[in-house]
């Protein structure tokens, strides 16, 4: 039973933008899928969107939502031990185990920005060699139930775009390695 919650943000962010936002509960993997799938729609080749949340969080869950609304067939993993995984217009990366944007420039993960669709979980880990302007969700979780904060365009980690989303490093309930498939059935790239 998924509850969507639209909430316009009356005030201006830091760059003078009114921003807007809107808010979902979900209580299974099956409706977070079901929202990243939604979501999907709305996202173009060239957006880079931010996913913050602690361990266990909904994040990879919602990626194979995003996927699967992309028409993507392959098997979606976490690409923590890969720092990305490549299918095909998605990039996923886990930055998790990076600590500075330089990390990501050395192992070539910010040369896909702007190739396809970048969903990047983990982002603060490497804040300083993000794009200007990306989109942002914001997840949170207490039990089965799943708040997912989204926010059209905004600048990475404005005070605009923070939403409270439990961002420490619990034991993770997510898939932790494996590979995948590209939409063309091959195996996904993995950095």
């Amino acid at each position: 039973m998924r509850r969507v919650l639209d909430i316009k943000k009356d005030n201006a962010c830091e760059s003078g933008k009114n921003e807007k936002m809107k808010k979902i509960v979900t209580f299974s993997a099956e409706e977070t899928q079901a929202a990243g799938a939604e979501y999907a729609k709305e996202l173009k080749d060239g957006d880079v969107v931010l996913l913050s949340g602690g361990l266990g969080a909904g994040k990879t869950t919602f990626v194979k939502g995003v996927a699967r609304g992309l028409g993507i067939t392959a098997e979606v993993t976490s690409p923590t031990y890969a720092y990305m995984n490549d299918y095909g217009r998605l990039h996923h990366f886990d930055c998790y185990r990076l600590s500075s944007g330089e990390d990501a420039e050395a192992l070539g993960l910010t040369d896909l920005f702007g190739d396809g669709i970048c969903l990047i979980e983990w982002p603060e880990n490497i804040a300083q060699a993000l794009p200007q302007t990306v989109r942002r969700v914001v997840f949170s979780a207490d039990g089965d139930k799943r708040e997912i904060v989204f926010f059209d365009e905004t600048e990475p980690f404005s005070d605009c775009a923070r939403a409270d989303g439990d961002n420490g490093r619990a034991s993770d309930k997510n898939d932790a390695n494996g590979g995948g498939k590209n939409e063309d059935g091959q195996s996904g790239r993995r950095v």
